[in-house]
């Protein structure tokens, strides 16, 4: 994590935080699939067909969810309140100052928002209660019903992303996207080799064991969620120069010329 001038602790708390919930996440979503398989062939004797039809219509939601339903959320909480902000922020300086000019970009906010989180922990519950419902299902259909709930909580890793690169300057989301790609790729070896022997520990006694550890980390994941704040970055001191060198060169001369003339009077 970052140290030094404009860190904070709540900062570094934060990246810590959202990667952790990255990571487990990541791993979750890698380590879940070969389970699925395994276990719907085993509890509810689904053949190929059953188990292709369920990972197609699933992966077809989570990408309607993704292309369609995040973006229509985004604009219509963030993007129309940015402009509306905006606008009332425009008028309020024409009121005292006709001629006044307002940055487009006074109204954005630095750091994740209240918007990301909100919907990271609603992403979080929709994970929570499809793994719930994976180990309480006792028929198929029920169990498919779960999968697409489940498909609607695939908004937390991208949110999740964008949430930790907007902590930091664009200098250092390389650096960022490294550290993530590392954890991600730990997360990738990992999980799976885990969940596959826990299944294969449990099957046919409690089969449904490693959906109940699934929904109990998902609820940690939630849990941690809760200590991230909103609204904090990494401030950099931005240098906002008022005018050029060449500026600089011609305002020079002309305290020369002024005190020039100064003299000749």
């Amino acid at each position: 994590y970052p140290t030094g001038t404009g860190t904070s602790l709540h900062l570094r708390a934060n990246l810590i935080l959202l990667a952790a919930i990255n990571t487990l996440l990541f791993g979750a979503a890698i380590g879940t699939g070969p389970v699925l398989i395994f276990y719907t062939g085993s509890t509810f004797d689904w053949g190929d067909f059953e188990t292709q039809m369920f990972i197609g219509l699933t992966s077809a939601f989570r990408v309607v969810v993704l292309i369609l339903v995040l973006p229509l959320v985004t604009y219509i909480f963030r993007t129309r309140y940015q402009k509306r902000a905006r606008r009332r922020a425009a008028e309020a300086a024409r009121t005292h100052d006709p001629d006044a000019a307002i940055s487009p970009d006074d109204t954005r906010t630095p750091g994740a928002d209240t918007l990301d989180l909100v919907l990271i922990r609603g992403a979080l519950v929709l994970e929570i209660a499809c793994h719930a419902g994976y180990a309480s299902a006792r028929h198929g259909g029920v169990f498919f019903a779960f999968g697409f709930l489940g498909a609607g909580g695939s908004i937390a890793l991208p949110l999740l992303q964008s949430a930790l690169s907007k902590h930091v300057g664009a200098d250092r989301v390389g650096q960022l996207l490294g550290a993530m790609a590392l954890l991600n790729g730990l997360a990738r070896v990992v999980f799976p080799t885990l969940l596959g022997e826990l299944y294969s520990l449990t099957v046919g006694k409690f089969s449904q064991a490693v959906f109940v550890v699934l929904a109990v980390t998902f609820g940690l994941m939630g849990v941690l969620s809760w200590f991230v704040r909103p609204h904090v970055y990494l401030e950099t001191e931005e240098t906002h120069p008022t005018t050029t060198t060449g500026d600089e060169c011609a305002d020079l001369l002309a305290d020369e010329l002024m005190d020039e003339e100064v003299v000749v009077r």
